[in-house]
């Protein structure tokens, strides 16, 4: 039995939606993706730290409070360009929480901003738990030209709420919608008259004028049979059709709506925290990275122009951080959203005492290397990392030194 053309495109349609609508309910990101991302961007760029989460366990219509930190490096990588405009977003698979609120240095951001080399930004961002499951949530660093600079993440438990969850805002005149359902059937209403009108256009262009006899009248240049009359004036009058709903659309929009804000595209200055005052300097001499031993080595020149003995508590580098297990009350925040690299491994492992310069052999060694993807500094065109190095003295006060370009040499055997 011959199957003409016009049931198979509705089976074919139907069989889209069908596994559409199965992807979309049942396969969700386990990730936000930051293993995918160059090292170069994760390790040179933009370094989060201090970053924490208020609770990975919400129910429906409470209160996600992340803050943290970020620092952009001083030395930008060159082949990669410096736009000089960010925005502190967060990642998620989808809408399964509402950002309330974003605070950058103690000021309210409403969009993207003007940053600065070497600058450090704290922030806050309050998020609202919308829709139930678990899903990965983490900070980012949105680059003009570059694209989103991915921090750190956790899986936060969304469970259900007794009440269903609303959205609700007072609008300028003083009338209080919920953006949850708001404008829905408007929306749906011009998304169905507009698919009703395409699929009109090709129900006419496709079934009831195949294509294969109008190939052949395109080959025999049968002009006048290829175009008809009956054509010519189907097309002026979905020309037509599409003419009055657009300026009619536009017209009842406005007498409905008078009232109107534009969007902004404007970027806010927001001043980076001030600097701490600095009494450790540090300065890389000679880095590898042992591709066996999932290892970076490098030799690290310290001077300690401070009154108290300090010590290299931490290295960080992308999110995967390595502590000095010498350092006094140096534990594992159990809070902490980076990943743990293991030991930072120094040698010599003593203070550094007030007015010594010493060289230290920092070993940061750990499957971390491998698993998060950033062994691959090897493989890049330009085999450099970067990364924070914290010193601490016994009065808790601390010095971040950022290290951003520093050459690598591998090493594989």
């Amino acid at each position: 039995m011959k199957i003409k053309n016009w049931f198979i495109i509705p089976i074919v349609l139907a069989c889209s939606l069908m596994l559409a609508t199965i992807a979309s309910n049942s396969l969700f990101a386990s990730g936000i993706g930051e293993r995918a991302q160059e090292a170069i961007l994760r390790m040179r760029t933009a370094q989060f730290y201090d970053v924490r989460f208020s609770s990975n366990h919400l129910k429906v219509g409470e209160d996600l409070v992340v803050t943290g930190k970020v620092m952009i490096l001083p030395i930008w990588p060159h082949e990669l360009g410096f736009s000089g405009i960010g925005y502190i977003n967060f990642f998620e698979p989808g809408p399964r929480l509402v950002r309330k609120e974003t605070v950058v240095n103690g000021q309210p951001v409403f969009s993207s901003m003007i940053i600065k080399l070497g600058d450090t930004y704290d922030f806050k961002e309050v998020l609202t738990a919308r829709q139930p499951g678990t899903w990965p949530v983490g900070v980012t660093m949105n680059i003009k030209d570059i694209g989103p600079i991915v921090g750190p993440s956790i899986k936060v438990t969304i469970d259900p709420s007794s009440t269903p969850y609303t959205n609700t805002v007072q609008t300028l005149t003083g009338q209080s919608v919920n953006l949850e359902n708001y404008g829905l059937s408007r929306a749906m209403g011009w998304s169905f008259l507009w698919v009703l009108l395409g699929i009109g256009w090709l129900y006419y262009w496709l079934i009831l004028k195949p294509t294969a006899p109008r190939l052949g009248l395109a080959y025999l240049e049968k002009e006048d049979e290829l175009v008809t009359k009956q054509d010519q004036k189907l097309g002026l009058l979905f020309l037509g059709l599409v003419i009055v709903l657009v300026f009619g659309g536009a017209f009842i929009a406005s007498k409905q709506f008078p009232i109107v804000v534009p969007l902004q595209k404007t970027f806010v200055r927001i001043d980076p925290l001030p600097q701490e005052p600095t009494y450790v300097e540090a300065k890389v001499n000679k880095a590898t990275y042992n591709v066996q031993q999932r290892s970076l080595d490098f030799d690290l020149v310290v001077t300690n122009k401070g009154t108290d003995k300090v010590y290299l508590r931490r290295f960080q580098t992308a999110n995967v951080a390595f502590l000095n297990p010498a350092a006094p009350d140096n534990q594992w925040p159990a809070d902490s959203p980076e990943v743990n690299g293991g030991d930072l491994q120094i040698t010599p492992n003593d203070p550094i005492l007030p007015g010594e310069t010493k060289q230290l052999h920092i070993k940061a060694q750990g499957a971390a290397w491998e698993v998060e993807r950033l062994s691959t500094i090897y493989k890049e065109s330009a085999s450099r990392f970067g990364g924070l190095l914290f010193f601490g003295d016994t009065q808790g006060h601390r010095n971040i030194i950022a290290i951003a370009d520093q050459f690598i040499v591998p090493v594989f055997q």
